[in-house]
């Protein structure tokens, strides 16, 4: 039998698809990690999910772990059909290494420069350490007042809610419902010391240690919401969906000029074939 062991698991930010692009979609992902945490053995110590790949750092069987990725990348694709990104599964090996890897996926939002503090970020567990107000919000459920079907419908599951987990007013399951708080807290042992840790830029290091890279200076959110306001200043036109070819190859270039988007990102967020980006530049 394999020995449990810690592990960050993660998919490559240079995927050509966007994963989430609205709250529903986040809200539906967030339920999802519940989802697999409930069917499969792991303990999620942390996770952060981002418009174009995802983070968990979690404790379990190798092939464990591998199963939970993959059940959490099947259930999206129940809602997209393209999220074929590849993962990583990189074992954590040090106490300090642990340290380090948790600071830098709570602090993915920041490192993409979106425009808050990682604790106001609500597509991650970063609201469950050092925090007394689990389950004071206005508005909250719980599990308990929901019926069966209910649940289901929410989860899109037969998987078993328990009684005891609270939902947010707009349907989100709490993380601190199942995320192993307490581990982290332990791990490191003041608020003083974890918002150290986050402040501590890693990044490029682990990105370069894991294989994983992420974006460039504009987040996929950032420029998908750039794009559908170019589309209706600059062409006339509700969406992207609406543009010839033509014009959507001129979008491109907008982006590459005036946000300095490369061709990968461009293609994820437009959905415009990297080939045709290529061919079209060098003309």
């Amino acid at each position: 039998m394999e020995r449990e062991e810690y592990f960050h698991v993660c998919t490559d930010g240079l995927s050509r698809s966007m994963i989430f692009r609205t709250d529903e979609d986040f809200i539906n992902g967030m339920n999802d990690v519940a989802v697999c945490a409930l069917q499969r053995p792991v303990r999620l110590q942390c996770f952060c999910l981002m418009s174009n790949h995802v983070h968990f750092v979690m404790k379990g069987e190798y092939e464990t772990c591998n199963r939970f990725i993959r059940l959490f990348k099947r259930r999206i694709n129940t809602r997209i059909a393209d999220f074929n990104a590849e993962t990583a599964i990189i074992r954590i090996d040090s106490q300090d290494y642990m340290k380090k890897v948790i600071a830098y996926v709570l602090r993915n939002p920041m490192a993409a420069h979106i425009n808050i503090t990682p604790w106001n970020y609500r597509w991650s567990s970063i609201g469950t350490y050092f925090s007394r107000m689990k389950g004071r919000n206005y508005g909250d459920k719980q599990a308990s007042g929901m019926s069966i079907r209910q649940k289901r419908a929410l989860l899109n599951s037969k998987t078993a809610l328990p009684d005891e987990y609270e939902l947010s007013p707009d349907g989100m399951i709490y993380p601190y419902n199942y995320v192993d708080y307490e581990f982290v807290e332990h791990l490191y042992r003041s608020p003083a010391e974890f918002i150290y840790h986050l402040s501590v830029n890693n990044d490029r290091i682990l990105e370069m240690e894991t294989g994983v890279l992420k974006h460039g200076h504009y987040n996929d959110q950032e420029l998908y919401n750039s794009m559908r306001e170019i589309c209706r200043t600059e062409f006339k036109k509700s969406g992207i969906e609406c543009l010839t070819i033509e014009e959507k190859l001129n979008l491109a270039e907008i982006l590459r000029k005036h946000y300095g988007a490369g061709t990968k990102q461009i293609s994820r967020v437009t959905g415009i074939d990297p080939i045709l980006l290529t061919g079209h530049r060098q003309q």
